[in-house]
């Protein structure tokens, strides 16, 4: 448990031997107050750590940017923490630390998930399963996780299974239950990325996978309210309205996003604002419907992807058709198919190198 861990750096802080170790291990609990989404905390810690460091030990600093990074990360989703995260890995040669670089490898694995550089990710995330330290559960935890994830966006559902269940081991091994919680989320994400798609293109969905998802996501909750993880309190309640989305619940669907939207990802928010217009045509409320339709419409920049564009335009063919504004469902729908095409071709043409890394870690 995550507590376990916080604990066991406390008291590994206290037995320590020289300073250097000493203030490491309060950067290591720095980080795992960063996991947990206690950020102001890990801050004011992160700002002592800083004015002891006025020798800029190798070791110490590379562990202060990582927990720099993971509150970059947890407070937002920001892709920004990938500069902190390679600079503790640019130090790691001279902190004579291995935990260090494994740690560093897998989270600029997971910035660079976020971002979209999917081989990129998948080859930092083989890294750290490759050579981690005896001591590397959190890292391997981690990597593991996001090559799951990417091999899961690839369609490469039974090996990103494989990577799912050594991403819990590792974090049980570690005691974290951030990360088992961490776990959870991104495999009712997934479920619910390939079912709100399937939606916004007609499809029938599988009545099983509907209650998979609420299930998964009601487990996310309870553990996180149980033992007060912040770290995913913004981004929960967005699959939840997708769960009532999928679920035909437009009023409470609607309620959820309003709520919600402003603190998920950037890069899912034209996703999330379709969704929530087609909540609001469903419940004849057209002019509302128009002006989140415009709005989702507006926020289709170049950081959005392929698989997110194709889900927005979809979604709003569908509000158009509904609305009566048959021209305007048209094109979106042109819009929809030739970028569902072009995702189906990037998944297709980058399988076979993440099977191939993939298989090269076993």
């Amino acid at each position: 448990m995550t507590n376990d861990l916080l604990a066991s750096l406390d008291a590994l802080a206290s037995a320590a031997t020289n300073d250097v170790d000493r203030w490491s291990y309060r950067a290591q609990h720095a980080c795992a107050l960063a996991r947990l989404g206690k950020i102001e905390a890990a801050r004011a810690e992160i700002r002592s750590l800083r004015e002891y460091n006025t020798a800029y030990s190798p070791r110490l600093t590379g562990w202060i940017f990582l927990a720099e990074g993971m509150c970059d990360h947890f407070e937002s989703l920001s892709t920004d923490a990938i500069d902190r995260f390679k600079r503790a890995h640019g130090l790691a040669p001279a902190t004579n630390d291995p935990e260090i670089k494994s740690f560093a490898a897998a989270w600029i694995g997971a910035s660079e998930f976020l971002m979209g550089r999917h081989e990129a990710a998948a080859l930092h995330a083989a890294e750290v399963i490759e050579g981690a330290p005896a001591n590397g559960a959190l890292a391997l935890s981690r990597a593991h996780l996001v090559l799951a994830n990417c091999l899961y966006g690839f369609g490469a559902e039974a090996v990103a299974a494989k990577h799912y269940a050594k991403a819990r081991h590792f974090a049980v091994e570690a005691r974290d239950i951030s990360m088992q919680s961490a776990i959870l989320y991104n495999m009712a994400a997934f479920r619910l990325w390939r079912l709100t798609l399937e939606d916004a293109f007609g499809e029938q969905l599988s009545a099983k996978d509907v209650r998979l998802a609420e299930l998964e996501v009601n487990s996310i909750s309870n553990l996180d309210q149980g033992l007060e993880i912040a770290s995913l309190e913004a981004m929960v309640p967005l699959l939840r309205a997708q769960v009532r989305l999928i679920s035909r619940e437009w009023a409470d669907a609607d309620t959820i996003y309003a709520e919600s939207i402003d603190g998920g990802a950037r890069r899912l928010a034209p996703r999330y604002m379709a969704e929530r217009a087609y909540c609001n045509a469903m419940l004849d409320r057209r002019d509302s419907a128009l002006d989140l339709a415009s709005e989702a419409q507006g926020m289709l920049g170049e950081g959005v992807e392929l698989d997110d564009r194709a889900a927005c335009h979809a979604r709003l063919s569908m509000i158009f058709e509904v609305l009566g504004l048959t021209g305007e469902a048209a094109v979106q729908a042109k819009s929809a198919r030739e970028t569902r095409a072009a995702f189906r071709a990037y998944q297709e043409s980058l399988r076979p190198r993440l099977a191939s890394i993939a298989a090269s870690v076993g």
